[in-house]
């Protein structure tokens, strides 16, 4: 689960290398931080939009819109 605690990170995490906890490092498991700027330029490239919010409980909901017609179908 992706831990977002301000809402700073919402507009950052979808950046190359960005993880929203700086202390952690690869060797803990927290990925290399391009998993979320993969899939936002997937969902684009199909125009679609991808969004973040940070849940009640803790962690981030993530929303993704694809139009039922992709480009160039």
């Amino acid at each position: 689960m992706v831990q977002v605690c301000q809402n700073d990170d919402l507009e950052r995490i979808f950046q190359r290398l960005y993880r929203s906890d700086q202390a952690r490092t690869r060797h803990q498991g927290s990925g290399s931080g391009l998993g979320l700027a993969i899939v936002r330029t997937l969902v684009e490239a199909q125009g679609g939009t991808v969004l973040a919010s940070n849940h009640p409980q803790g962690g981030a909901v993530l929303r993704v819109r694809l139009p039922a017609d992709a480009p160039g179908t």
